[in-house]
């Protein structure tokens, strides 16, 4: 159709996982539109590897890592400790990512039901000592039909402490990190990644379930993986609705 793209950012889940078609993928999109200057992607701990650092590095200029805590009882709560490891290795496994990647993200939740000010805090220090140059601290967030599930299993969300540890994240991560958005903190903010914010007027979103954002329209690709995957060999729009 013509378009040409300054950047493209690889997520909505673990495109780490198979680092061969990753690295293809990369080199594919930025062989056919030579406008793209950055390329960002999102991994998890256990993918941070030395052979995909290596594969990565000239890659990816902004790489993220989702974390959510160094801690190992929050961990287990939220089913992590088994595919990550212990809040020690998800630890090393950024540090080895450290100094590779221009930006280097890590993702981190607060406000956990049963997270402490103290666990919070002790979270906010380890960041600091990974050498990554950006975090983001969201908040647990629930929508009103799985509150009570959430309520049930993990305990009650209180929303009453969500601004007192959001200042707590705050003041622990200054003066090395300063806010660039609402829950993102960076040591540079000319290389800020946040998956919500996108720098461009229009955006082609590639992928089943993937929302683009072109002439003033929000289309989306069909959510079904079948579909999509028999749109696309038949040479078909995989856009679902408008």
């Amino acid at each position: 159709l013509g378009y040409d793209f300054g950047a493209l950012y690889i997520g909505g889940g673990t495109p780490t996982i198979l680092l061969d078609e990753l690295v293809e993928t990369i080199d594919l999109a930025t062989s056919l539109f030579p406008g793209i200057g950055e390329v960002s992607a999102e991994t998890s701990p256990n993918h941070i590897t030395d052979e995909a650092i290596s594969a990565l590095k000239d890659r990816v200029q902004r790489f993220s890592v989702g974390v959510q805590s160094f801690d190992d009882t929050l961990l287990r709560q939220m089913a992590r400790y088994d595919k990550y490891g212990c809040g020690h290795d998800v630890f090393e496994q950024v540090q080895r990512a450290a100094g590779h990647f221009p930006s280097l993200n890590v993702d981190m939740m607060f406000n956990f039901p049963s997270q402490s000010r103290a666990m919070l805090e002790r979270d906010i220090a380890l960041v600091k000592q990974t050498g990554a140059n950006q975090t983001t601290f969201y908040p647990l967030m629930a929508s009103p039909r799985n509150r009570r599930e959430l309520a049930r299993t993990i305990g009650r969300i209180d929303y009453a402490r969500e601004a007192e540890y959001y200042r707590t994240v705050c003041e622990g991560l200054a003066p090395d990190f300063e806010p660039a958005s609402a829950w993102t903190f960076s040591q540079d903010r000319g290389g800020m990644i946040d998956e919500y914010i996108v720098d461009y007027d229009e955006y082609v979103g590639l992928g089943s379930g993937a929302l683009s954002f072109v002439g003033g329209r929000i289309y989306n690709n069909t959510f079904s993986l079948r579909d999509y995957e028999r749109r696309i060999a038949e040479g078909r729009s995989s856009v679902g609705a408008i």
